[in-house]
């Protein structure tokens, strides 16, 4: 008996998921065909700053962190943070969308290191 109230709520969640598939379809069809509008919003994405690498060290040293610790908590290779503040290359861009988002918010940190 379970087993049957299992199948009927599985074929219920189905059955709702391509409804909602359909819907979205038939709206589709009709955007194209001309019969419908849609809601359309534009959102302008600021590419992340630059930062020298001067600036970079100094976020670093503000976090109180050696370069292996800062590259590893955010994934990165010590020898690229090296390199970023030596100036020899420079963060990708959601490298620096990392690092604007720290110079904005310093206890972002706190999010992913406990110190013991």
């Amino acid at each position: 008996m379970k087993r049957k109230s299992k199948l009927k709520a599985k074929s219920k969640k189905k059955t709702l998921l391509g409804q909602s598939l359909l819907l979205a379809a038939s709206d589709a069809i009709a955007w194209h065909a001309g019969k419908k509008e849609l809601r359309v919003n534009e959102v302008k994405i600021e590419n992340p700053p630059e930062f020298s690498s001067s600036d970079i060290k100094d976020i670093r040293n503000n976090l109180h962190m050696s370069q292996p610790v800062f590259a590893g908590i955010f994934g990165y290779s010590a020898d690229a943070v090296k390199a970023w503040e030596q100036g020899s290359k420079t963060p990708n861009p959601a490298a620096r969308r990392l690092l604007q988002l720290l110079v904005a918010n310093k206890s972002l940190v706190n999010q992913f290191v406990k110190i013991e």
